[in-house]
């Protein structure tokens, strides 16, 4: 699963912008999907994606059961990398070899990504940051021949859905749901309508179902 999962990324990277896909040129990286949290329940509402040294990269199983296709799946996984790129999205760094360091640091852990990936508990992340990654993410699937406007279709459904547990724990830290969707949507299609953004089309549900099914995606 994880092969999938990077090169999709890979694919969505190649499509980014220099200042964003130049660190991981001749930088490998990994992609992968967790199950739970430091053994809290499988069905929690926490949605993170994170960033541990070595470039190995970690999305929740809740946010990656609720992408529809391949384009909502690679807006996902390219945004990280934007952060990083262009925010300084701060990577976790332990002592000590990481894999080992995990279960003794978890409690600490959890209460820092939950403060690190809120725009509601992190003063250096706003609105106005989660943005600009939004577009940029969006720009760089595009380039890559996806759906352009997938990663807008996901939020909506994240407003829409926001008393799900899927999304609900997303919406409790990205205060301004409604007017980054409505930004974003904005920058889009002024973006395309200029063409400065391509309209690609490609969504491959198809290929994420057999993903999910034979992966465990």
């Amino acid at each position: 699963g994880h092969l999938y999962l990077r090169a999709v990324a890979t694919r969505a990277l190649r499509g980014c912008s220099e200042e964003i896909a130049k660190p991981w040129w001749n930088q490998p990286f990994a992609v992968y999907r967790a199950k739970n949290y430091f053994g809290r329940p499988a069905n929690d509402r926490l949605w993170f994606q994170i960033q541990l040294p070595g470039g190995n990269f970690f999305h929740s199983d809740t946010l990656l059961a609720s992408v529809k296709n391949e384009a909502e799946l690679a807006f996902l996984v390219v945004r990280p990398f934007v952060m990083h790129a262009i925010h300084g999205w701060p990577e976790f760094k332990f002592p000590q070899d990481w894999s080992k360091e995990i279960p003794r640091m978890a409690p600490e852990a959890l209460l820092k990504l939950r403060e690190l990936q809120s725009s509601k508990l992190n003063a250096k992340i706003d609105v106005a940051k989660d943005i600009a990654a939004d577009i940029a993410a969006s720009k760089c699937i595009a380039e890559a021949g996806y759906r352009f406007d997938a990663g807008l279709d996901y939020l909506r459904r994240i407003r829409a859905e926001n008393k799900l547990d899927w999304s609900a724990g997303f919406v409790e830290h990205a205060p301004g749901l409604d007017y980054r969707i409505e930004r974003v949507e904005k920058e889009i299609t002024e973006a395309t309508a200029l063409g400065k953004m391509k309209r690609s089309q490609t969504t491959n549900p198809a290929r994420l179902l057999a993903a999910q099914k034979l992966w465990n995606i």
